[in-house]
């Protein structure tokens, strides 16, 4: 459990230091930000299940490079009435430097990113969920006005009180690794193509328990068609698949409608 903590108090160093780096950045102006992600979903693998998917996010823009805010996830069943109809997800506080270096050209820049998570499902605090701290650093090319290709580099650290629950064993640490391509296929009209893979060291729990004392490996993808209808709104379609390493990976995966607004 120590080296948990040694583990998170580097990550949260980590961010204070870049974050830092900033606070002397010329202020723009000041903006609160804010928006709801609304997304109507289908698991259709085996027997069908209706839910939505969602997110509210509230913030504040310092800056044209520092912004900071809260977002909370959130789910409503609209299948199975023997469950609650709506529950909480995990939510996380988040912080943000855009153009930590950009090109001459403006075509290539570096980014980064902090999460901190909150333990506000039910099930994940049950588990023993106390938070899990991620930082994303982000490079960027702008190949044209219609593609731009980005590659993050993501380390996550998990701090659970317990090794394991059940019959499966904790996360302590996980590398990630992303690659996304954003297509402007029309005005308004973008396609983005990620392709996701996790690396992750479980904890030491029980003999017999899933992932114990071993290495866990996952590749998914969320490709999302979306159409912006306003400057502040936006509708599209995407899909999330599960583990693609898997055979049915991407059959066992959730369709879903976008719905979107901000501030």
């Amino acid at each position: 459990m120590k080296r948990l903590w040694v583990l998170l108090g580097v990550g949260l160093w980590l961010s204070t230091q870049v974050l830092a780096a900033t606070a002397t950045t010329e202020t723009t102006g000041g903006q609160i930000t804010g928006g709801v992600d609304i997304r109507p979903s289908v698991a259709p693998y085996g027997e069908a299940q209706f839910f939505t998917e969602n997110t509210i996010e509230a913030g504040y823009k310092f800056n044209d490079k520092f912004s900071m805010g809260y977002v909370q996830g959130f789910y409503t069943n609209l299948h199975n009435h023997s469950k609650d109809f709506f529950y909480l997800d995990v939510g996380f506080l988040k912080a943000s430097v855009a153009n930590l270096y950009v090109s001459d050209d403006e075509s290539l820049s570096l980014s980064y990113s902090t999460r901190l998570y909150t333990p506000t499902r039910v099930s994940s605090r049950e588990a023993g969920f106390i938070t899990a701290n991620r930082h994303y650093f982000t490079l960027s090319k702008k190949f044209s006005d219609a593609f731009t290709l980005s590659g993050s580099q993501v380390t996550v650290f998990y701090v659970y009180d317990r090794a394991g629950s059940g019959t499966s064993a904790h996360p302590l640490i996980e590398n990630r690794f992303y690659l996304l391509g954003d297509v402007t296929l029309a005005k308004g009209l973008t396609l983005s193509l990620p392709l996701m893979f996790h690396q992750t060291r479980y904890r030491r729990y029980q003999a017999g328990a899933k992932n114990n004392d071993a290495w866990g490996l996952f590749l998914w993808t969320w490709p999302e068609l979306l159409y912006s209808v306003t400057e502040k709104t936006a509708v599209g379609l995407s899909y999330y698949s599960d583990n693609l390493l898997e055979a049915d990976g991407l059959a066992k995966g959730v369709a879903q409608i976008t719905l979107q607004a901000k501030l």
